[in-house]
């Protein structure tokens, strides 16, 4: 089953531009260009990464560029994906998310999925959102991370917003994104670390008597 999204939503029918191919053949087809705008969502954890309605990479991050044809005011950015443990399929590691006017440089305004619920476990679909951007832009560009073997998403969305933010943005030439990146990578995933292992000893206090973390 199949359900169209109601948000209001910028990037709706909008195209973009893939860094790197679909690779995962279960999914949407590598010739795939549009799936990812239609506002249409995988309905059923069970069998998300076998629909043609979601697109799937295998051993790869990659870099999403929405064309919004003009510039539009951004709110919030989502990116819809799935987690399921026992088929080594994890969130993304990184949703790292830039704005652009001319395609060419980018300004950097966050990390989707550096959340605190961004762990390992059951299978659960889950729409990490980005809010509080507030700058106008044309290109909204995400480059995503893998946290394992396999990434997946049926949905992005561009969420339209206030510029209360009007300050310049740092902008980084294209062509510096993989610099870039790596840098954001470590403290990322130095923090996310951390929050994984204060979980588990968090876990093992409620199953020892007389401990209490």
């Amino acid at each position: 089953m199949r359900y169209i999204s109601k948000a209001q939503n910028i990037a709706l029918q909008k195209s973009y531009s893939l860094s790197v191919l679909p690779n995962y053949r279960y999914s949407a087809p590598l010739s795939d260009t549009t799936s990812l705008t239609d506002g249409i969502y995988t309905h059923g954890d069970g069998n998300y990464w076998t629909k043609s309605t979601t697109v799937g990479w295998q051993s790869q991050e990659v870099t999403i560029t929405i064309d919004l044809k003009k510039i539009e005011n951004i709110g919030s950015v989502t990116f819809n994906t799935i987690r399921t443990e026992n088929a080594d399929i994890s969130y993304p590691q990184n949703i790292f998310v830039f704005l652009s006017n001319d395609n060419t440089n980018f300004g950097y305004v966050g990390d989707a999925a550096d959340v605190s619920d961004n762990l390992p476990g059951n299978t659960k679909i889950k729409k990490f959102k980005l809010d509080g951007i507030n700058k106008s832009a044309r290109y909204v560009a995400l480059t995503v991370i893998p946290q394992g073997i396999y990434l997946f998403c049926d949905e992005i969305e561009v969420l339209r917003g206030e510029v209360i933010d009007s300050s310049g943005t740092k902008l980084i030439a294209r062509d510096s994104f993989k610099e870039f990146i790596n840098s954001l990578k470590a403290p990322s995933n130095n923090r996310r670390n951390l929050a994984r292992l204060m979980e588990k000893l968090n876990l093992l206090s409620l199953n020892v008597p007389g401990m209490n973390i």
